[in-house]
């Protein structure tokens, strides 16, 4: 029988992990790198706080975990602070930032999962379309630095500073936008994407209503009389 001739070495896929990656959260506390793994997807690493030290926390758009393998310490959130102990473990929810700190009388050693969502392969670029909505109808957990559209149906797009699993699961697209406060109401810039993926080109008051939600968290954007009036359009163009 012939010798059989070796397979080709397959070139690795760009930004992905072609392997297992391997680490020891009992060794975690002593190590001295701060990261045991890393992906295009996630990061898993240890968060060391000499007594006294404190750090803030960004929120992110997806969920991190904590886990205190050392020491203790406590969490403040907008509603107040929360003590953390050995063995005690956090889950952060997307959108929320907190402070860390090490009020303890040794080193607080945190071990921390993050999760990332694969970045939009599309820009995000904003356009000159504005919506507006009541302010008091979607800072019922408070507004940070953007607010999130969603792609729901034909003639509704969904605004929430939040990333709501509900909506997230009926959207077709949901990107951030920029907005802007004007006495009681928000002023949400749409993202270019969402307009070409609508087709508008202009977007009077009268082409859309706001309907609310109980939670106040969110509002949806009823843009039918905007579809109404470009078929009537349409319907009249030679």
């Amino acid at each position: 029988m012939g010798t059989m001739a070796p397979m080709p070495e397959q070139t690795p896929v760009q930004g992905l992990v072609d392997q297992v990656q391997i680490y020891s959260v009992a060794q975690a506390g002593r190590q001295l790198s701060s990261d045991l793994a890393d992906s295009p997807n996630s990061t898993i690493s240890v968060l060391r706080l000499a007594p006294g030290e404190a750090t803030e926390l960004a929120a992110q758009g997806s969920d991190r975990i904590l886990v205190v393998l050392r020491g203790e310490g406590s969490a403040t959130w907008p509603d107040g602070d929360r003590p953390l102990k050995t063995q005690q473990g956090m889950l952060i929810p997307p959108d929320l930032s907190c402070r860390l700190t090490n009020t303890g009388q040794s080193e607080l050693v945190v071990y921390s999962m993050e999760t990332r969502r694969p970045e939009a392969l599309v820009a995000n670029v904003a356009s000159d379309v504005h919506v507006r909505a009541p302010l008091d109808q979607m800072n019922a957990k408070g507004i940070g630095n953007r607010i999130y559209a969603y792609v729901m149906d034909r003639a509704t797009i969904g605004l929430s500073p939040l990333i709501m699993e509900e909506w997230n699961k009926v959207s077709a697209v949901r990107m951030n936008c920029k907005y802007e406060r004007v006495g009681d109401e928000v002023v949400a810039t749409l993202p270019a994407r969402v307009v070409q993926w609508y087709g508008i080109d202009d977007l009077g008051e009268g082409d859309y209503t706001i309907r609310t939600d109980r939670t106040r968290t969110r509002v949806r954007v009823d843009i039918s009389p905007f579809v109404t009036r470009k078929a009537q359009g349409a319907a009249g163009s030679p």
